[in-house]
Order: C-alpha cells, then sequence, then structure tokens
C-alpha cells in the first residue's frame, strides 16, 4: 500500500530479510543509497519471533504496539489510537488557529474578503480532514474525538464571522450552520452524526471490491 513516498508492505518475516539483504547492491547499481532509519517494522503484539532482531540487524525501527497507516493509527491496543487521535486533534487545533488569524488581525481587526476564503477552505478542506479516520475506525473508537473535532469547527466557524475570540453560538445556529450551502448554511457537516454512514459506505466500497475480484 502506498500514499506518495510512504509505502507499507505485509510480508513474511523472511522475505523481508532477503530483500534488506539485497538492497543496498541494488540501489547501489545506480548511485542511490537506502535510508534504512526511516523503515520500520510492525510486528503486532510480538507475535512473530526475530522481528526485533532484523530491526536491531538492519538499524530499523521496531514497535508491537501499533502504527499509522495513510494518516489513521491501528492498533490491537485502543489506547495507542486513542492517543493518536489526540494528537492529531491538536495538530488540527492549530491549523484553524491559523485559519483564524489568517481572517482577523490580532487587535480584532476584520481583513477584507478573508473571512470569505478562509469559511471555504474550512467547508472544503477542514472539514474533510478526518473523513478517512472515519472510513477505518468503528464509530465507537471515533465517537468521542468526532464531537471534539466537530466543536473545533463549529468555535472556528463563529470566531471567523463574528471574531477571533468568538466561540460557538447559540444551538439553533449550528444547526443552521451544518444545513447545505444551497439551503442556506455553511456547509459544515458534523463528522459525529455521519459516522456510522461514512463507516458503513467504506465497508460497502470494500466488499463490493472483493466480490468482484471473486
Amino acid at each position: 500500500m502506498s500514499l506518495m513516498d510512504d509505502v507499507t508492505y505485509v510480508v513474511k518475516l523472511r522475505e523481508a530479510e532477503m530483500v534488506l539483504r539485497a538492497l543496498p547492491a541494488a540501489l547501489a547499481q545506480k548511485g542511490f543509497k537506502p535510508n534504512l532509519d526511516k523503515t520500520q517494522i510492525y510486528n503486532v503484539d510480538g507475535r512473530v519471533g526475530g522481528a526485533q532482531q532484523l530491526a536491531a540487524r538492519y538499524g530499523l525501527g521496531y514497535t508491537e504496539e501499533g502504527i499509522v497507516l495513510l494518516g489513521v493509527p491501528l492498533s490491537s491496543h485502543m489506547q495507542y489510537v486513542h492517543d493518536r487521535l489526540d494528537v492529531s486533534l491538536a495538530n488540527l487545533t492549530t491549523m484553524a488557529k491559523r485559519v483564524k488569524e489568517y481572517a482577523w488581525s490580532r487587535d480584532g481587526r476584520r481583513h477584507q474578503y478573508r473571512p470569505q476564503v478562509a469559511l471555504r477552505l474550512l467547508r472544503q478542506s477542514f472539514n474533510s480532514k478526518w473523513n478517512h479516520h472515519a472510513r477505518c475506525l468503528p464509530p465507537e473508537i471515533m465517537k468521542g474525538h468526532a464531537e471534539k473535532f466537530d466543536t473545533l469547527v463549529e468555535d472556528t466557524a463563529f470566531a471567523l464571522v463574528f471574531g477571533p475570540n468568538r466561540k460557538a453560538g447559540p444551538a439553533y445556529s449550528t444547526r443552521h450552520m451544518r444545513l447545505a450551502t444551497e439551503e442556506g448554511g455553511l456547509g459544515l457537516k458534523s463528522l459525529a452524526a455521519n459516522l456510522k454512514v461514512i463507516y458503513l459506505s467504506a465497508w460497502n466500497d470494500t466488499m463490493r471490491e472483493v466480490v468482484c475480484l471473486r
């Protein structure tokens, strides 16, 4: 599996060792050298014996706790997943702050036209940041984090409209904001309200592919 320059392989230990042994010489023929310290072996719950020794032999990272695959934390240890989601939400909070700073100066003055641009960024880019997480992680894991994400989006939207220090307003205002743009809202759909639909849709897409392969 690959996304841009991130590649993930699921292989048997002996196959990994064969590749690691041959890789330096193969790349050297083309004038390249592998940067193996950026590579990590994820050994689920330590089930494969010898994996840690292989990692040490070739200077690879090693973990049994969990892995972040295409931005989504995966692990049999739920605390690992929750911790990584908390880190991701903290990064999104920093990003939301920058969006507000783009629209408003530090002394509370609105930059002309920038709130409109920022609201569009919020709808078309920021509000979909965790859609892939919702496709990959069960709703019962995502629920609490998704509610916090929704609150972050709501607070950011209200701050863009009314001022940098404004928090989300009354419930009816939030519901109005969640409406589609053609219905007079801002098109900021709630992640928490749609978790089950998103997750089931991902399973549906996957099962269709499996059936087609058969």
